[in-house]
């Protein structure tokens, strides 16, 4: 997932040709703290990703 998450971003969004997008991955993980921080929280990594994008809020994340 790493490798895939890199070669999207050295790409950038617009020409990634694979269903490993972002997107993709909120249609079966659609709160942010089941399935973004529970893996970084793992892996003991802390991503800044979230001080720029939004990852949108659904009512069990509230």
């Amino acid at each position: 997932m790493k490798r895939m998450w890199a070669s999207g971003i050295e790409m950038g969004e617009a020409s990634i040709e694979t269903d490993f997008s972002f997107g993709k991955c909120q249609e079966c993980h659609p709160t942010r703290g089941d399935f973004c921080d529970r893996c970084h929280d793992f892996a003991g990594v802390a991503p800044k990703c979230w001080e720029c994008h939004d990852y949108p809020q659904t009512a069990a994340d509230r």
